[in-house]
């Protein structure tokens, strides 16, 4: 019997040899892409981290019932850096608008966010490609994946509508890359950037309406995450 089974099973490996062969090969080729998957994932969920740990993200948004004064909160932000426990703090404010580029109306909102031309940008900060902060009054900065979204190149000329009703035209100068943020496309959102310059008015100062905090994170002392790029890494 165990003779006649040999015989059977060899036959058979002859017979269906190949259906074997191509089954080995499924299986090798599944493992490699399952692999493949893994490290795809792994390397993306590691760059994903650190990018958004780079713009030394906010621990925390306080947001005033309203605006005051880019002066007063410049003083508020000094004082609260002065509490126990706290690394930076940084008036902000930000606003959604309709939009329009070179006098054409987009169907896609805008996301601003600004700043004080004097923000050292040490919480919630971005990176510019290229130049520095702060764009130039009547200047304004897109986020690069917005290009395409709102059809604007740099240098074109974008019409924002502000919290106070004014209509205020601003040159595209720049782009910025912030990984803090969600892909505009995905948002169907477009992301702009500017200086409360940019905002000012006669007989109306800028003003801000959010305070942006960062403390210390767990034990680590001030000497090494006070104005650290790394602090949580």
């Amino acid at each position: 019997m165990t003779s006649l089974l040999t015989v059977k099973l060899g036959r058979d490996l002859r017979a269906s040899w190949s259906r074997l062969l191509l089954m080995a090969i499924a299986n090798a080729v599944s493992l490699m892409v399952f692999g493949g998957v893994l490290l795809v994932w792994g390397a993306t969920a590691r760059e994903t981290r650190n990018a958004y740990l780079s713009t030394d993200p906010a621990s925390a948004t306080i947001l005033f019932d309203k605006p005051i004064d880019a002066e007063k909160l410049r003083a508020v932000a000094a004082e609260a850096r002065q509490r126990p426990g706290v690394i930076e703090a940084a008036g902000r404010t930000q606003f959604n608008s309709e939009v329009e580029v070179n006098g054409s109306r987009r169907f896609i909102p805008l996301q601003v966010f600004v700043a004080a031309p004097d923000d050292p940008m040490r919480v919630a900060n971005f990176r510019i490609e290229p130049g520095s902060w702060p764009p130039a009054p009547g200047e304004l900065l897109i986020g690069r994946d917005s290009l395409g979204l709102l059809g604007v190149a740099v240098g074109d000329t974008v019409t924002v509508e502000t919290p106070s009703g004014d209509s205020v035209p601003l040159r595209v100068a720049g782009t910025v890359y912030d990984p803090s943020l969600s892909p505009s496309p995905q948002e169907q959102t477009g992301r702009g950037y500017l200086s409360t310059t940019s905002l000012a008015a006669p007989g109306r100062p800028p003003s801000l309406d959010q305070l942006k905090i960062q403390v210390f994170d767990g034990g680590r002392s001030q000497r090494n995450c006070s104005r650290a790029r790394r602090c949580w890494g």
